[in-house]
């Protein structure tokens, strides 16, 4: 989905950001929400100031009249830049973003004439391909499994199913990843696309956090250690995706 004006508005900079007087960026979005702790981490990691609103989907409140004028189908997170507004749908509002602040598009992506560069389109073209389809089911399944336990005990089976499916096919191909980076790199590789954190790493890191913390699992360190490395110690040292996480994440026991 784009944004509210066009489908190519999403392209440009709004011209509400330069002539109003004061600028005010608001999200709308869930702690339990992957999308929405991307958005959240991106922002915090750039050190832009936004202004967040809970919208409970635990509670339902998604659905509620008040929400549903500004999202009409109930969709989270939810941007709205000054009168602006970024409808649900990461890639466009990552997008949005990257292209509205500077600081974003210089901290989080590579110089164009860097060869890193085609290394991060890479891993978003298979984040958008393998990735997030197989964590998407993953989450939805199991935050409605907290809602309602007889749909777990339905669809246990099938949720089994598509943890294996992450388990052997997203974590398998991340730790071969850092073990091609590291051979090909001639410089220390501490990042999934480089020596320094960038949009691919929220991406990855917030998507196996969901589903670690969802299932009840841990990484196993044996199997996957570049991937546990990376986890658990390399993103550990970003205080500002911590911080989202710390605050912005509970959920109940299954």
């Amino acid at each position: 989905m784009g944004c509210c004006d066009s489908k190519n508005s999403m392209l440009e900079r709004p011209s509400t950001r330069s002539t109003l007087p004061t600028h005010r960026l608001q999200i709308w979005g869930d702690f339990h929400s992957t999308d929405t702790r991307v958005i959240l981490s991106i922002l915090e990691y750039c050190q832009i100031t936004y202004e967040f609103e809970l919208v409970d989907i635990l509670k339902d409140q998604q659905n509620k009249s008040k929400f549903r004028k500004l999202s009409p189908d109930g969709k989270i997170p939810l941007i709205k830049d000054n009168t602006f507004i970024i409808y649900p749908g990461l890639k466009s509002q990552i997008f949005y973003l990257a292209n509205a602040y500077d600081e974003i598009k210089s901290k989080l992506y590579f110089e164009e004439e860097s060869g890193q560069t085609y290394m991060t389109e890479q891993f978003l073209v298979w984040y958008q391909s393998e990735m997030k389809p197989v964590t998407s089911i993953i989450e939805q399944a199991l935050l409605k499994s907290f809602l309602n336990k007889d749909i777990y005990l339905k669809q246990m089976k099938a949720i089994q199913d598509q943890i294996n499916i992450f388990d052997q096919r997203i974590l398998s191909h991340l730790e071969e990843l850092f073990e091609i980076m590291k051979i090909n790199s001639s410089i220390e590789q501490q990042y999934i696309c480089g020596n320094k954190l960038t949009l691919p790493d929220i991406l990855a890191y917030q998507e196996i956090f969901s589903v670690l913390k969802l299932s009840q699992k841990s990484l196993d360190q044996q199997r996957y250690p570049k991937v546990y490395e990376w986890f658990h110690n390399t993103m550990a040292k970003s205080l500002e995706i911590q911080k989202v996480n710390q605050k912005f994440y509970w959920v109940k026991q299954v």
